[in-house]
């Protein structure tokens, strides 16, 4: 693999490759049995500086308001991100009162002898969003690697909305998945020994012709989800942002540009 691209494929192409990184990280994954075909080369700082962020975005991924319980995966990520991170967890706990407003907007109730804060509710903390952030740069740049053989420029840009279930359970829909509903997408094969890992990790991709643009849409389980478009051409990224900021009746552009 380093032989094949010696340098580092997520900051640029310049640096030298020391090591080979899997993106998605196999936290993201039962017994971390990542998908086949998705090692990338990768230099000392991208892929050891981004352990605590993988392992808070694979949590994030196992909240599911709709199951009965937490999996033993789910309980072995716990009890990881306590080791390695300590205080992140306590900071996402919801006050009584506020897990209570949560659910009712969710539509869900604890069980018997269940309390609303045991419900799997969690609030987004700066902890959270600088994972999701950490991680969805990592995997579109992967992805654009895989799509066009392409390492993706360092001053490319990526535009990128990320949403939680709880935007999906409260509203029946996500805005930023409906205007792309209609376009052609490719489904990414997630495959480990002949298991599909779609029911973990769901992929697809809008390349564009010349490689100049990809637009990725993931869902991590039933927990979290992100639409990026990645623009190789220089200051393309912010253009987007300040348009869609234009056409935003509060000029806010529900993007952000990575």
């Amino acid at each position: 693999l380093l032989a094949a691209q010696p340098f580092c494929i997520f900051c640029g192409g310049a640096t030298p490759a020391v090591s080979k990184e899997h993106c998605p990280p196999q936290a993201l994954f039962d017994g971390r049995h990542s998908p086949e075909g998705f090692v990338f080369s990768s230099c000392q700082q991208c892929n050891g500086g981004t352990s605590d962020e993988d392992l808070v975005a694979a949590f994030m991924g196992r909240i599911d308001p709709t199951a009965a319980g937490l999996s033993q995966q789910t309980v072995g990520l716990i009890r990881r991100v306590v080791l390695q991170s300590p205080g992140v967890l306590a900071a996402t706990r919801y006050t009584p009162t506020e897990a209570r407003q949560a659910a009712r907007k969710l539509g869900i109730r604890p069980e018997k002898g269940q309390l609303y804060q045991d419900l799997p509710l969690l609030r987004v903390t700066h902890e959270m969003e600088r994972a999701v952030c950490t991680l969805v740069a990592k995997l579109t740049k992967a992805l654009y690697y895989k799509q066009t053989g392409k390492v993706f420029p360092a001053d490319g840009g990526i535009l990128m909305n990320w949403f939680t279930n709880e935007e999906l359970y409260s509203r029946g829909k996500v805005a930023v998945l409906e205007v792309l509903e209609n376009q052609p997408a490719i489904q990414v094969k997630l495959v480990r020994n002949g298991k599909d890992l779609g029911d973990q990790l769901g992929i697809m991709v809008n390349p564009v012709e010349g490689g100049e643009q990809l637009v990725v849409r993931a869902a991590f389980g039933k927990g979290w989800g992100f639409v990026a478009f990645a623009f190789a051409q220089s200051g393309k990224a912010q253009e987007a942002h300040d348009m869609a900021a234009a056409q935003s009746p509060r000029a806010r552009s529900p993007f952000r540009v990575l």
